[in-house]
């Protein structure tokens, strides 16, 4: 698939069909999020893949009870080694941590579109019960959380504000004239 297609092709998927996902494909995802830039190259994240029922189940509360976590084959919590970040960071290490996680979900969210995968990036979780029950170390943080498999929905592309409307020229505010032209 063109990066292009890729690009115009994602969506946010909440419904999914009951066919397991290829190992293949998992690991294709996964790989893609290793590749993502990270600051002072420190790659922080680390991955749990969730595929036991019961597992994405209690994902799914934990997820302030989002239903259709359960129901995706494939589950990855993207976690980071904050340590990590803020001994070399200090004060900024947290922000930049979860900057690298961000860099690295959107990769995978990608790459699952080029597999041919639905996904859904969910961010809203009670992070001390993922921690607890997922068992993550005392230095180590979940941010994100991938649901993943093979759509059973086809949402509408969301509609995206003009290019010409969040871009600046040298300052914030000069606006660049025809940018959208170009596209």
């Amino acid at each position: 698939m063109e990066f292009s297609d890729v690009l115009s092709n994602r969506r946010s998927i909440r419904k999914f069909k009951n066919i397991p996902v290829e190992w293949e494909k998992v690991v294709a995802v996964l790989d893609a999020g290793r590749k993502a830039p990270s600051s002072g190259n420190l790659q922080n994240w680390r991955f749990i893949v969730v595929t036991d029922k019961e597992r994405k189940k209690l994902l799914a509360q934990i997820c302030y009870d989002q239903s259709f976590i359960a129901t995706a084959p494939v589950c990855i919590i993207i976690c980071s080694n904050t340590a990590k970040v803020t001994s070399f960071y200090h004060d900024k290490g947290l922000l930049y941590a979860i900057m690298n996680c961000a860099a690295c979900a959107e990769n995978m969210l990608l790459e699952a579109t080029n597999q041919g995968l639905g996904s859904c990036w969910i961010s809203s979780f009670d992070e001390k019960e993922i921690k607890e029950k997922f068992g993550l170390h005392q230095d180590t943080d979940a941010f994100i959380v991938i649901a993943l498999g093979y759509a059973d929905e086809k949402p509408p592309a969301p509609a995206h504000e003009e290019l010409y409307a969040l871009t600046f020229l040298e300052r914030y505010g000069n606006r660049i004239k025809d940018i959208d032209a170009v596209l």
